[in-house]
């Protein structure tokens, strides 16, 4: 696989060591109320981008760097970028994304109801517009009814199940480089670093599902457990920074993409800055 950048060099090189521990996904630590269940399922799968009605562009937005025009569209849990098509002729074989993990903390709607909250951060392949497959890994933040933060580390190839990976730690303010790579359509690699303490998690996979190339994403999500989504944690901001997307013959970083905010026309709950090429800003907003 050609990859141009010496970031995805060397990320490549990296995932020929050992693979790390991991274990069917549990939710994070403290988040006991999840939608409207008392009980949870760990590990059950993500949904792929759940919309507000039918997929359309919806307004047209400035980007920061005044260089770039994004589409607007809303989605009823993922907020962030997706680039919703490769270069013509060509498939994105790797995605991949830095960020400072935020402190997630109850929203002022949500104070004295006893419940837990939580988000995920994630960069991925595909799920947008071509839905039969996600390869994604993330980490989830969440905060207890107390305000006690946790943190963890996942993978999955959608529409299996997500899997913890148990082998490093997440603290609030550690630097995190989050990597997919698609040596083919059903092969593949995940890869969680944190750049802070020098750990680093990352999964050898292959599924039957096969991916499509056509979407790359750098995603808040309020995820799905049980039917229903997670009660939605106030994650401050989320800046991804060194965005990139590869294909066999390309680089292709994040200007022009499509921003997705959750929520509608009415009123949001993130808000989306493209900053430049590489730099995409995903913010709480709540209404």
């Amino acid at each position: 696989m050609k990859v141009s950048l010496a970031l995805l060099s060397s990320i490549l090189i990296s995932t020929t060591l050992a693979a790390s521990h991991t274990s069917r996904r549990q939710l994070p630590q403290n988040l006991t109320s999840i939608a409207n269940s008392t009980t949870t399922t760990p590990g059950t799968p993500r949904n792929n981008r759940n919309l507000q009605g039918v997929p359309r562009k919806l307004s047209t937005k400035q980007s920061k760097n005044k260089s770039k025009v994004n589409t607007v569209d809303y989605s009823s849990n993922w907020g962030g970028a997706v680039i919703q098509s490769p270069p013509a002729g060509q498939t994105f074989n790797a995605v991949a994304g830095s960020f400072k993990v935020p402190t997630p903390s109850i929203p002022a709607n949500g104070m004295g109801t006893g419940e837990s909250f939580a988000a995920a951060v994630w960069v991925g392949i595909d799920g947008d517009t071509y839905t039969n497959a996600i390869l994604q890994t993330g980490i989830d933040l969440a905060v207890a009814a107390d305000g006690t933060p946790s943190f963890s580390a996942w993978y999955e190839w959608y529409p299996d199940y997500s899997y913890n990976f148990d082998d490093i730690t997440i603290s609030a303010g550690d630097e995190i480089t989050l990597t997919v790579i698609a040596s083919s359509s059903t092969e593949g690699t995940a890869l969680v670093e944190n750049v802070t303490t020098g750990q680093q998690a990352s999964i050898d996979l292959s599924s039957t599902y096969a991916l499509g190339g056509q979407n790359a994403e750098w995603i808040v999500e309020d995820f799905e457990v049980n039917g229903g989504l997670v009660a939605f944690a106030d994650f401050g901001t989320v800046e991804f920074t060194n965005c990139v997307a590869t294909t066999e013959e390309s680089t292709v970083g994040v200007d022009g993409t499509t921003v997705i905010e959750i929520g509608d026309a009415g009123g949001q709950l993130t808000g989306v800055d493209i900053v430049n090429n590489e730099e995409v800003v995903v913010f709480w907003k709540s209404h």
